[in-house]
């Protein structure tokens, strides 16, 4: 018997260029049986050289709409009689369908996991666990939630359901939101049709007599620029420490890195002043526009390559430690690699399991407030320079997408204290930047410089402050490459 499960991805038979006019398909974008099922009878039709559903409808005694929607994942699964009339009409001659009418049963069966009776259900808790058995029964795991997520990130969302796509943190909580409840149902297998059924009783409950704990962050076990050194930092020695300042980790843990365009000497950046007129703002007003006229990347496979420069020792910080380079490649659907070079690293390449990194600090939220919240939740809390670090954090995993990229800059550009540092041309790269910057209160200086071209992050970078107020170059990321495409390297 033909495996009713069917592929969870969403690829489309490709059109045949002699294909009569009629009833445009849309495309399926839904997983589960029903999606699958519908999947299965558009390979049919195409099979037998992609008649029009106005000929399919009328060789099985059908309206064209009707034949159309047979074909189609938003409604319930349709009749084993429609399957077969639809089958006869399209002159199916693979499987035969009378295997079609016995797999038909089991996508029955199914697809009634995702439509239960929740007539005895009271409240959230127990639709929850509603949702959790129907995925469960249908062997939808966490990972194959992720996966479906990271796939649904890239295509419009249904009407069906509240949008954005909620982050990994939301979708997995015990104790999700409502709108993430109706994420995990559809991710889970339910069809557009099913969502509805669960909405409208998740409409119908009592509000919970305490709003549900925010979702706890994931914290990355051990931030990568740090895991990257720590052979450096065993090269170097510990009187490369002197001053308070320890190779691989600044304060709590966190990284440190430059101003691009200069070395570990040379003139010191101006102290950041108060705001006048608020230039940040204006600035960022003008990569946000940038972001939005600029092309989107697309692929499914996430390149990620940057330079990591640790400049010593202190005080004078003149030379240059230990160079880092390291090139991810990775993909939801498929293994990928991690290839690291320079100074003190590890064995390469490393390969890596389908999915993003363990390490990985995202995926971001495309909500301002959502994508703030979590990134306060990976460091402790210290002002708009945790928010810096926070999306350096995701910039070594993720290549930000274009409404990735907008939410970034419209979060930094409600934060009070962060101020423009001017234009400036990062090295190595060659290209023209904006940099924002903000200093803790002991003296350390986080800057983050923006192409200003489409709102790109194209390096991350520490300074720490001097006696005689000035800042010298402590660290520097450099991302030589952030992008989505279809080719693996």
């Amino acid at each position: 018997m033909t495996d009713p499960r069917g592929a969870n991805n969403h690829a489309q038979p490709p059109p045949d260029e002699g294909r009569r006019r009629g009833r445009r398909e849309a495309p399926i974008l839904s997983y589960g049986p029903i999606a699958q099922h519908a999947r299965r009878l558009r390979q049919a039709r195409v099979a037998a050289g992609s008649p029009s559903y106005k000929v399919v409808g009328k060789g099985a005694q059908m309206s064209e709409s009707q034949a159309c929607e047979i074909a189609s994942p938003a409604k319930r699964l349709p009749t084993a009689q429609q399957c077969a009339a639809f089958l006869t009409s399209v002159k199916q001659n693979g499987t035969p369908i009378t295997n079609w009418c016995a797999d038909h049963a089991e996508y029955e069966r199914r697809a009634a996991l995702f439509r239960p009776d929740l007539a005895g259900v009271k409240d959230r808790p127990a639709l929850r666990a509603a949702a959790a058995a129907a995925l469960a029964a249908d062997g939808v795991t966490d990972q194959v939630l992720l996966q479906r997520r990271a796939d649904a990130a890239q295509h419009p969302v249904p009407k069906e359901l509240p949008g954005p796509v909620p982050c990994d943190e939301d979708l997995l909580a015990e104790a999700c939101t409502d709108a993430a409840l109706l994420w995990r149902v559809y991710l889970g297998g339910c069809s557009p049709d099913d969502v509805l059924h669960w909405r409208s009783h998740l409409d119908r409950l009592p509000p919970e007599p305490h709003p549900a704990p925010p979702p706890a962050a994931r914290k990355p076990p051990v931030p990568r620029r740090t895991a990257l050194l720590a052979g450096a930092a065993v090269l170097i020695g510990a009187g490369l420490a002197a001053g308070g300042y320890v190779l691989g980790a600044g304060e709590d843990g966190a990284r440190t890195g430059g101003l691009p365009g200069r070395g570990a000497t040379g003139t010191s950046p101006p102290p950041i002043s108060p705001p006048a007129g608020g230039p940040a703002a204006v600035e960022l007003d003008a990569l946000i526009a940038a972001a939005e006229l600029a092309q989107d990347t697309t692929g499914g496979t996430a390149h990620v390559d940057f330079v990591l420069t640790t400049f010593g020792p202190a005080p004078t910080y003149d030379g240059i430690v230990s160079e880092v380079t390291e090139e991810l490649d990775w993909s939801p659907n498929g293994p990928g690699r991690r290839v690291v070079t320079g100074t003190g690293a590890p064995a390469n390449p490393d390969p890596l399991p389908p999915g993003p990194p363990r390490y990985a600090a995202g995926p971001p939220s495309t909500d301002p407030a959502q994508l703030q919240h979590v990134l306060e939740g990976l460091r402790k809390p210290g002002g708009v320079t945790v928010l810096l670090l926070g999306v350096a954090d995701l910039c070594d995993t993720y290549p930000l997408r274009q409404a990735e990229r907008i939410a970034v800059l419209r979060m930094l550009r409600a934060a009070p204290d962060l101020q423009y540092t001017g234009k400036t041309t990062v090295e190595k790269l060659g290209l023209p930047g904006k940099a924002f910057s903000a200093d803790t209160a002991d003296g350390v200086r986080e800057t983050l410089v923006f192409d200003q071209r489409d709102g790109r992050v194209l390096s991350h970078e520490t300074l720490r402050r001097q006696a005689d107020r000035t800042y010298l170059l402590a660290r520097r990321v450099i991302y030589l490459r952030s992008t989505w495409d279809d080719l693996r390297d």
